[in-house]
């Protein structure tokens, strides 16, 4: 059940991303599954997609989401600062 699980978070932040919207708070993860799949154990396979790597923490400072690794990455690149000429 947990690779169905993971499949299913993967797919639903891959179709968020390519609609914009990168960045999810982990509960309205679990809420989003919920009529598929029991709140803890979506909670429980996120933060292993979590742990593997998969999956990135990203906080504004007082909010904490998570987002694909990619997305992350691309996040990250953009807020770097660059080097004066």
């Amino acid at each position: 059940m947990s690779e169905e699980i993971k499949q299913a978070i993967l797919e639903l932040l891959e179709k968020n991303s390519s609609k914009g919207k990168k960045k999810i708070y982990p509960k309205d993860l679990a809420t989003a599954l919920q009529d598929r799949f029991p709140r803890g154990e979506t909670k429980k396979v996120t933060q292993q997609l979590l742990d593997s790597g998969d999956l990135k923490y990203w906080s504004s400072g007082s909010t904490t989401y998570v987002m694909l690794k990619k997305d992350y990455d691309e996040l990250a690149e953009k807020e770097e600062p660059t080097e004066p000429a």
